[in-house]
């Protein structure tokens, strides 16, 4: 007679996985939606710094470019420069190979318009969103990043507009470089204070621009903050 017990084996039984409830994915997906709403603003902020540091080191080049224009020829750029035409006449096609560019590279489709070869003359923030200081539009749908203050140059030349736009002047005759602005963000391709102010100024930067003056150091302003009379130091130089 066998003694020992017989074991008989109990099948375990899976116990039976737990799933989200329903409330608990409304609370992941609450949770990730907040913190997108975070996130997403911060990342943007991070990406419009970098773009607008690359607008001022764009035109720090730019103001060395001047400078050697400057030395060069004896006086400023024009603001738009009477050797060619349309919106290849912007400040691009003067100082072209002043920036180190090989002058055949150049043509009207790289006259600092957007949508083209990217050089110092795209902000990058005007590529991405240009807008328009308040009064203003934005110059076509292939707007220009920069264009050259001809205030000094109006000043100078008693207020001749179309003199001035088309002509440099002498850097000795202007007594405050610091003080007055060489180059300004808008989507024209020449102009003075009021095609910043009224016509086609940007201010891409989180509501602000970046400004040139005439001694090569850049500053950035909001729009409120930018003297709004032509006559401005800032603008005329006088």
């Amino acid at each position: 007679m066998n003694m020992n017990p017989v074991l008989t084996e109990t099948p375990l039984r899976n116990k039976p996985s737990r799933g989200f409830t329903l409330i608990e994915l409304l609370t992941v997906i609450a949770i990730i939606g907040i913190l997108a709403a975070i996130l997403i603003p911060v990342v943007g902020q991070v990406r419009e710094s970098a773009r607008a540091a690359n607008c001022v080191s764009n035109l720090r080049e730019i103001g060395g470019a001047i400078a050697l224009y400057t030395n060069e020829n004896e006086r400023t750029p024009p603001s738009r420069d009477p050797r060619s035409s349309g919106g290849a006449r912007t400040i691009a096609w003067t100082l072209w190979t002043y920036v180190g560019y090989d002058m055949n590279s150049f043509g009207a489709e790289m006259s600092g318009r957007t949508g083209n070869a990217v050089t110092v003359f795209n902000c990058p923030s005007t590529e991405n969103n240009p807008i328009p200081t308040p009064g203003s539009s934005v110059f076509t749908d292939r707007p220009h990043s920069y264009a050259l203050n001809a205030g000094p140059s109006a000043t100078i030349r008693g207020g001749d507009f179309n003199n001035a736009v088309n002509n440099g002047f002498p850097l000795e005759q202007l007594q405050t470089p610091s003080r007055t602005v060489s180059v300004f963000e808008t989507s024209f391709y020449y102009g003075m204070a009021d095609h910043y102010l009224n016509q086609y100024g940007l201010m891409s930067h989180n509501g602000a621009s970046n400004f040139l003056y005439w001694d090569g150091h850049v500053e950035r302003f909001n729009y409120e903050d930018v003297p709004d009379q032509s006559s401005d130091v800032f603008w005329s130089g006088r």
